[in-house]
C-alpha cells in the first residue's frame, strides 16, 4: 500500500461543531417542530442548488428567510430565527480534539478540504472561523459546482491535490460520503470523535503527538 500523503477533511460536523444539534435547540426556543430547519436548510431544493452554486448566497439566505416565516408566520420571528442560526453556527465552534489533530498533520502529510457549502465558504472560513490556512486546497461544492457524494467531486479533489486515491484519506461525518469515497480507492473514515480520528490515522502510520484539546 502506497504512503498517506494527504488527509481530507469535511468542515461541519467534523472539523466544526456539527448542526443538528444547534438547529435543535434553537427550534425548541422558538416552538418549532423539530426537524423542520433541518429540512429547510439542507434537506430540500433550495440546499441542492444552493451547494453547487446554482443560487447566490444572498438569495439562499432570503429564501430560508422566506420558508422560516411559512412556518412561524411573522417576518420579524423569521429574522430573528435566522440571525439566531447564523450567529449560533457560522462562529468559530469547533468539534473537541480535531484542530489538534489538523495542526499535528502540518509539515507530515497535505491537509486539505472538501465539504458540501453554500456560496463563499472559503470566506467565512478565512474571515470568521480562520481556519483557511490550515487546508491547501480548500474545495467548496459550491464553487466547484458539485456535491459529495458524486464521484465528480472527490475525482477534483484529487486532481487539486495531485496524488492518487490510494495515497488519501478522507474523514466525513456522513456515511454515504465515506462510502463514496471509499469506492474511488480512497482510505475513507467515518467520523465519531476526535479518539477514534486519531486511532485510526496513527494505524495508517502517521504519528500525531498527544495534545491537550
Amino acid at each position: 500500500m502506497n504512503p498517506l500523503k494527504a488527509v481530507i477533511f469535511d468542515f461541519g460536523g467534523v472539523v466544526s461543531q456539527a448542526m443538528g444539534p444547534v438547529l435543535a435547540g434553537i427550534e425548541g426556543e422558538f416552538g418549532i417542530v423539530p426537524g423542520t430547519l433541518l429540512q429547510l436548510f439542507y434537506g430540500g431544493e433550495l440546499w441542492k442548488a444552493a451547494e453547487v452554486g446554482a443560487m447566490t448566497y444572498p438569495d439562499y439566505v432570503a429564501a430560508c428567510r422566506e420558508g422560516i416565516r411559512s412556518h412561524v408566520g411573522s417576518t420579524e420571528v423569521a429574522s430573528r430565527v435566522w440571525d439566531r442560526w447564523y450567529g449560533s453556527f457560522y462562529q468559530p465552534t469547533f468539534m473537541p480534539g480535531v484542530l489538534d489533530i489538523v495542526h499535528a498533520l502540518q509539515g507530515q502529510v497535505r491537509v486539505a478540504m472538501l465539504s458540501n457549502a453554500s456560496p463563499g465558504m472559503e470566506e467565512r472560513l478565512r474571515d470568521q472561523f480562520r481556519v483557511a490556512h490550515l487546508f491547501d486546497p480548500l474545495i467548496s461544492s459550491a464553487t466547484i459546482g458539485v456535491a459529495k457524494p458524486d464521484a465528480r467531486a472527490f475525482e477534483i479533489t484529487l486532481e487539486r491535490v495531485g496524488l492518487l486515491a490510494e495515497e488519501c484519506f478522507f474523514v466525513d461525518d456522513t456515511e454515504v460520503n465515506v462510502t463514496a469515497a471509499a469506492r474511488l480507492g480512497i482510505r475513507a473514515h467515518h467520523f465519531q470523535d476526535a479518539g477514534a480520528l486519531r486511532a485510526a490515522l496513527e494505524g495508517e502510520g502517521i504519528r500525531l503527538a498527544t495534545t491537550p484539546s
